[in-house]
């Protein structure tokens, strides 16, 4: 998610499911997570030392720059990866491929036709790795200018030109960060009119290959203030929202919730101080095997894409 925005599983249980993914490119040596199934490759991560208990940036000069990264996503098989960069105030989408035993270039991706300088960000791709959903404020004959959400199919090994999502996902409001499910649905932020605050966290469930009732996760998430990026584990249990607060460190800062017993879920609690800062902690992501999480943090002089593992956020582990 741009920052400002338009306007203003357990993991026990996520890492059981993540493991009957397509099958990932070996890494050898890479220790495994708890819970991961013995024949399970692991994600190559382009080739970096793999972080700890503390988090740090994520593949510099490689992906972080000197410029400001954001939303960093794998693809199911752990072959390609997705990530914002904004160059001269423009949000640009980059894609990296594993080919053998190496990484491509990054290459920019410009998926809408007709405007090649339209701006991409917010990558979020589904499970079979066929739809690469993104956001773009680029001009439309539906929706006002403001951050859409787009999907684009894969043909071969390119990506098709873009389709804007028509209602409940997209309004005369602004649609922000969007993550897929295990049954292809999406969650995403938008500030359409009828939320709680500037900017709340719906669900648009996916049934017959269309989008059908956004609904707002309510009070339990939503507040008056600001919810948006959401991450949601494949099978919905594990939400991670970044949110502004009152005692909040940051302006914007990554909480968790876990949902209870009747599948409802749990207020919304802060992530552990070693990752919310005095500054913007936003864009949460896991790998598909559940090993690390990522997220972004915005600096005064830009910001970056960092990581760290998963297992030392207490509030990512299984609720007993």
């Amino acid at each position: 998610m741009p920052w400002p925005p338009p306007g203003l599983a357990p993991f026990a249980t996520l890492l059981a499911l993540v493991a009957a993914a397509a099958p990932m490119p070996r890494d050898v040596g890479v220790p495994r997570a708890a819970g991961a199934q013995d024949d399970r490759p692991l994600l190559p991560y382009l080739g970096q030392t793999l972080p700890g208990d503390t988090p740090v940036v994520f593949a510099p000069g490689q992906v972080s720059t000197e410029a400001r990264e954001l939303g960093i996503v794998f693809g199911p098989g752990g072959d390609e990866l997705y990530y914002t960069r904004v160059v001269e105030k423009v949000p640009m989408l980059f894609r990296r491929g594993l080919v053998g035993d190496a990484w491509t270039a990054e290459e920019r991706l410009r998926l809408i036709a007709g405007q090649p300088d339209a701006d991409h960000s917010d990558p979020a791709i589904s499970r079979d790795g066929q739809r690469l959903y993104f956001v773009s404020a680029a001009r439309t004959e539906t929706f006002a200018a403001g951050g859409n959400i787009w999907v684009s199919r894969r043909e071969g090994s390119a990506w098709a030109p873009a389709v804007l999502l028509p209602a409940p996902v997209n309004s005369d409001g602004g649609e922000l960060y969007p993550i897929v499910v295990a049954d292809g649905s999406l969650y995403f932020a938008s500030n359409r009119a009828g939320g709680f605050g500037d900017q709340d966290i719906y669900r648009a469930q996916y049934r017959d290959g269309a989008f059908v009732d956004a609904v707002n996760l309510g009070r339990s998430v939503n507040t008056t203030l600001t919810d948006v990026d959401p991450y949601v584990s494949p099978d919905e249990r594990l939400l991670i929202v970044a949110a502004r607060r009152d005692g909040n460190r940051g302006a914007l800062d990554l909480y968790v919730a876990h949902r209870d017993a009747a599948g409802a879920w749990e207020p919304l609690a802060p992530m552990d101080d070693v990752v919310n800062t005095e500054l913007t902690d936003y864009c949460p992501m896991l790998s598909p095997d559940g090993a690390y999480f990522f997220f972004s943090r915005r600096t005064a002089q830009g910001g970056d894409i960092y990581w760290v593992r998963a297992s030392a956020i207490d509030r990512l582990r299984a609720r007993p």
